[in-house]
């Protein structure tokens, strides 16, 4: 069923996509006459009323409505084409990854007010391989890579094992936004692109069987910051993380995993 959706949904982002194409094909007929007027009509000089400040001020209007219209209709298309990237990543993935995810988020009891994410390391970045949660507007995947020099994905790629419970309700005040800029490095915008507003986080790093290496790590995100204490949570994550090593370091499984080079990259966190 979560196959079948994906696929519905990239097939909309599809036909949005075409729809975008077609009404820039039409605009772009439709402003080439208007900004061709509007240039006539600002630079020509036979007719004294040509040059009244009105009808200058009118193309004015005309050449910032045309550049405004495909500036629109161009920052839709590379976000379908954004959208587009990230669910054909979704659907690749090897569905045995996924189901050892959803394993994780049922033997850990996670909840509607939970999420999980397997992130693989990729040079600088991070790759979301497969995220789970019951809460329908915590499950997508929105970014195609993450940057591992802030956030949570930093402090655990770097400690190993992080822990933060302390994250002040995001709904009384700026202490939400204060904390996250002074913590993480995350900027108020960065802050409202979210789609889980998070007061709970834990992520264990996965290194290979020979603990030479270290490649992925899993990030638990609640919206209840007493959703488990760290003890708890050290102990629960990191049985469950051991299981995917093996998974992971096989080569049949890792080279059906899309290449990060693939991906359309969007800055994110």
């Amino acid at each position: 069923m979560e196959v079948k959706e994906k696929t519905q949904k990239y097939e909309l982002h599809q036909m949005f996509s075409r729809t975008l194409d077609w009404a820039e094909n039409n605009w772009c007929n439709i402003i080439s006459s208007i900004t061709g007027l509007a240039v006539a009509w600002l630079g020509a000089s036979e007719y004294s009323w040509q040059k009244d400040s009105l009808y200058r001020a009118g193309s004015i209007v005309l050449l910032t409505a045309a550049t405004g219209i495909l500036q629109t209709i161009q920052k839709h298309k590379e976000a379908i084409q954004r959208q587009r990237s990230n669910e054909s990543l979704a659907l690749a993935m090897p569905p045995i990854i996924r189901n050892y995810v959803i394993g994780i988020y049922e033997n850990m009891g996670l909840g509607t007010e939970e999420r999980i994410t397997l992130y693989l390391h990729n040079e600088n970045y991070f790759l979301p391989c497969a995220r789970f949660s019951r809460n329908s507007n915590f499950k997508g995947i929105k970014r195609p890579y993450y940057r591992n020099d802030r956030g949570v994905i930093e402090k655990v790629w770097s400690l190993g094992w992080y822990f933060d419970n302390k994250f002040p309700d995001p709904a009384n005040g700026s202490g939400y936004y204060e904390y996250c800029r002074d913590t993480y490095k995350y900027c108020k915008k960065d802050v409202d692109s979210l789609s889980m507003k998070a007061r709970f986080y834990c992520g264990i790093r996965i290194e290979d069987s020979l603990h030479r290496d270290s490649y992925a790590m899993i990030i638990i995100e609640s919206m209840n910051p007493n959703y488990m204490t760290e003890t708890e949570a050290k102990k629960q994550l990191t049985r469950e993380a051991k299981i995917l090593v093996p998974l992971l370091e096989n080569k049949i499984v890792r080279d059906t995993i899309p290449n990060q080079s693939i991906v359309g990259k969007e800055e994110g966190f």
